[in-house]
């Protein structure tokens, strides 16, 4: 049976994280750089073990009962460490998402870059996941899960881009892959448009 409930769980548990991950990266420094490596590190032994539990015969809610160990130690973790001033104790009457656009404007280059790549990264579990459950016999579950989830990361990367566009176009490379992606971009919609 699919363990609904705990899922719902591990949604709302790793979006707290995420959000206490995302208020330490965007204070930038050496913390930051820390705890991005830390993540990266953490997924991989997380999908690693969700590979070796399933592989052995594991059933699909002991692999979120893992996710979800996970997932609290690093926000019992996050919230230990936290040191940013929280929303509430801002004077200025500013909306959450005005403030934390300001902080993400506020990022180097690399570190915008970092961020726009994060929820892409994120969906890594969610893949595995749908894996499982579409291996044992749910298909529909596990296709619309894993394009719920690209939909949604995609969103959330299209989002961050328009904030991050200008750290991003400062870095040489970056703003030449833009450039010809915007002129070939320019040129399809000329063609499709042409085209009687």
């Amino acid at each position: 049976m699919f363990p609904w409930y705990s899922v719902a769980m591990l949604a709302l548990e790793s979006n707290h994280v995420i959000v206490l991950r995302l208020m330490k990266l965007a204070h930038g420094g050496a913390e930051a750089h820390r705890e991005a490596n830390l993540m990266i590190a953490e997924k991989i032994a997380a999908a690693v073990e969700a590979g070796s539990t399933a592989s052995r015969g594991g059933d699909m809610s002991r692999i979120v009962e893992r996710y979800r160990e996970h997932v609290l130690a690093n926000a019992a973790r996050l919230n230990a460490e936290r040191q940013m001033p929280i929303v509430v104790r801002i004077r200025r009457k500013v909306t959450v998402l005005a403030w934390t656009r300001s902080r993400i404007e506020q990022l180097g280059p690399y570190q915008s870059l970092t961020l726009m790549l994060m929820p892409l990264l994120l969906i890594e579990p969610l893949k595995l996941l749908a894996l499982a459950i579409a291996g044992k016999g749910n298909w529909p579950t596990g296709t619309a899960m894993i394009l719920g989830a690209y939909a949604v990361s995609l969103l959330c990367v299209e989002r961050v881009f328009r904030v991050v566009k200008p750290k991003l176009m400062m870095m040489n490379w970056f703003a030449k892959v833009w450039t010809c992606f915007a002129g070939l971009r320019a040129r399809v919609r000329l063609i499709r448009w042409s085209a009687p």
